[in-house]
C-alpha cells in the first residue's frame, strides 16, 4: 500500500473536491464530519497546519486528515473515526492484510515527533491497537448513544426520571415559553452564530474556530442536515441544535443556548422532549449524541460507546499527552458527577487545552 503526504492547501483542496472522497463517503457508514463538501470548506478555512495522508491500495483509497499540535505531534482532525475510505480497503486493513505497521509508516512518512489518533471508537477501529510495533493506548470517556428501536419510548422515560417529579409541569412551561422550527442554509447558520455569540462559550473563549464555522455553514446546506431553533414567542432565538441523519442514525452535532435564558433550560428542552417529538415515528434506529460524558447525556443514553486514544511512538511527549488527557477526563467525570455540564468542566480545568492541542 502506497502512502502519500499532502501538505499544500491547494493540493488538499483538489483532493477533497475530487470524486475520491465522494466515493468513499458514499460507501456509507461514516460520521458526518467526513461529508465531502463541508470537510473541504473546513480545511480551506482552518488556520492550523494540516496534512492529508492518502493511502492507496489495490482495493481503493483511504484518507487521514492530521493537524499540527505542540511538540511536533500530528493528531487526527476528526474525532471518533480516524480515516475515511473505500469499504474494501478498510476491510483489508481491519483484517491485517495491509495495515500492519501503518502508524509506524505514517510516522516515518510525516517526519513527525508522534502520531496521535484521538477519541477513536473501539469498534470498528480496534485493529489499530493490534499494530506492530504496538502503539500506546489509553481509555477515554464513552460516547453516549440512544437505542431508538422502541421509537424513543425508553429515552423519554429516562429523560422524565432525570428531570424529576416536576417533569410534566416543566414540559408545559417549555410549551408556553418556546416555539421550535427547523431551518437549513445560510439563514440557519446566521441564527446559530447569533445564539453562540450570546452563550457562555463566547465569554469563555470556546466558540467554534474558523474551520468549524466553515464546516457547519456548508453542512447546513446538505438535505439531511438541519438546525433546530428554539425561540421565544416574540421570535428571539435562545438555543439551537444541529443534527444530521445518515442512514438509520441521527447525529447530534452541535448545540448552544443564550445565557440570558439559562434558567428556562432551552437546551435541555431541545435535547429531550423536543428531540423525542422530532424523531418519533421516523424509522430511525439510533441517535448518536456524540461527545463525551455529561449528566444529561449519560442519563438519557442507553449505552456509552467505548473510545480510546492511540499514539505512536511511546516517547515522553506522548506519555505527557496521555497523562494530561487522563487528567482532563478525570476532571470531567468528577464535575459531571456533581451534576454540572461542560460549561463548568471547561471553566474549572487547568491547564486548559489550547486550540492546537
Amino acid at each position: 500500500m502506497k502512502i502519500s503526504i499532502l501538505d499544500d492547501r491547494d493540493r488538499i483542496a483538489d483532493l477533497m473536491s475530487s470524486s475520491l472522497l465522494a466515493e468513499a463517503w458514499n460507501d456509507g457508514g461514516h460520521l458526518p464530519y467526513w461529508e465531502p463538501t463541508a470537510l473541504c470548506a473546513r480545511l480551506i478555512a482552518e488556520s492550523r497546519k494540516l496534512v492529508v495522508a492518502l493511502l492507496e491500495g489495490a482495493d481503493g483509497i483511504a484518507l487521514l486528515v492530521l493537524c499540527a499540535r505542540s511538540g511536533g505531534v500530528f493528531g487526527t482532525l476528526v474525532p471518533g473515526e480516524p480515516m475515511v475510505g473505500s469499504s474494501q480497503l478498510l476491510c483489508n486493513l481491519r483484517a491485517g492484510l495491509d495495515g500492519d505497521g501503518l502508524l509506524h509508516r505514517l510516522h516515518r512518512s510525516l517526519g513527525a515527533t508522534a502520531i496521535y489518533l484521538h477519541e477513536v471508537r473501539t469498534e470498528p477501529w480496534s485493529w489499530l491497537v493490534r499494530q506492530r510495533p504496538e502503539p500506546l493506548t489509553w481509555a477515554r470517556t464513552g460516547n453516549p448513544v440512544v437505542d431508538w428501536r422502541d421509537d424513543g419510548a425508553a429515552f423519554l422515560h429516562r429523560a422524565a426520571v432525570h428531570l424529576g417529579r416536576g417533569f410534566d409541569r416543566r414540559v408545559r412551561r417549555w410549551e408556553r415559553e418556546f416555539s421550535v422550527r427547523s431551518l437549513r442554509g445560510d439563514q440557519a447558520f446566521a441564527l446559530a452564530m447569533l445564539v453562540e455569540g450570546r452563550s457562555w462559550k463566547a465569554r469563555a473563549g470556546s466558540r467554534l474556530n474558523d474551520g468549524e464555522r466553515a464546516f457547519y455553514q456548508s453542512l447546513l446546506h446538505h438535505p439531511d442536515c438541519r438546525l433546530i431553533l428554539c425561540a421565544t414567542p416574540g421570535g428571539d432565538p435562545v438555543a439551537f441544535f444541529i443534527e444530521m441523519r445518515v442512514g438509520n442514525t441521527v447525529y447530534g452535532l452541535e448545540s448552544c443556548y443564550d445565557e440570558r435564558h439559562a434558567r428556562l433550560s432551552p437546551g435541555t428542552f431541545l435535547s429531550t422532549v423536543d428531540l423525542h417529538r422530532r424523531w418519533h415515528e421516523s424509522g430511525i434506529l439510533r441517535y448518536d449524541l456524540l461527545g463525551g460524558y455529561g449528566p444529561l447525556k449519560s442519563a438519557i443514553s442507553s449505552e456509552l460507546v467505548p473510545r480510546i486514544d492511540i499514539a505512536w511512538p511511546d516517547i515522553s511527549v506522548v506519555r505527557d499527552l496521555r497523562d494530561e488527557r487522563r487528567k482532563y477526563d478525570e476532571h470531567w467525570v468528577s464535575v459531571a458527577g456533581q451534576g454540572f455540564g461542560v460549561r463548568r468542566v471547561i471553566g474549572t480545568y487547568e491547564p486548559r487545552v489550547s486550540e492546537g492541542d
